[in-house]
């Protein structure tokens, strides 16, 4: 990483497509500056270290929750809330935070269930990147074939 610092984090600031690099390079930055705004980044730290100190030790809440829609075929909901994923977002803010979660309500309560609907009109035929007809599949099989395949597929080239 000290090799591409200059290149990822001084000139790419602000311009980071991933959450995870924008809080990345807001550490290093918050370490260069110090100060009070060093202080998210320890808050974010302090957050995730307590949050994790009551999901294990005090056993408050489980690290999942989640359940499916009766109402609409093939919808679910998940939520895996993690001290690592809870201090990112506190460092990373409030409108990324959204974006992401706003992300996850479309994936799973209306995508999945449009890939499910429409992939029972086709039959037994599998439709790609799947070789397995949709029929046949559940929430988590619709997630890991088709959305979590095309959050992963890579962008285009940026100018």
């Amino acid at each position: 990483m000290v090799p591409l610092r200059r290149q990822l984090i001084v000139k790419e600031h602000g311009n980071l497509v991933f959450p995870e690099g924008t809080a990345c390079a807001d550490v290093l930055v918050a370490g260069e500056r110090g100060g009070s705004f060093a202080g998210r980044v320890f808050w974010g730290l302090g957050l995730g270290g307590a949050y994790t100190f009551l999901m294990n030790t005090v056993q408050a809440w489980t690290i999942t929750a989640g359940g499916t829609a009766q109402l609409v075929p093939g919808a679910s909901f998940r939520a895996a809330v993690t001290s690592e994923y809870l201090g990112v977002g506190y460092i990373i803010g409030p409108r990324v935070s959204g974006i992401l979660f706003a992300g996850g309500i479309v994936s799973w309560l209306v995508m999945m269930p449009a890939i499910k609907f429409y992939g029972q009109l086709a039959g037994n035929t599998p439709i790609y990147p799947s070789t397995i007809p949709i029929p046949l599949y559940d929430a988590d099989d619709i997630w890991r074939s088709y959305i979590r395949r095309w959050a992963q597929a890579p962008s285009p080239p940026r100018d």
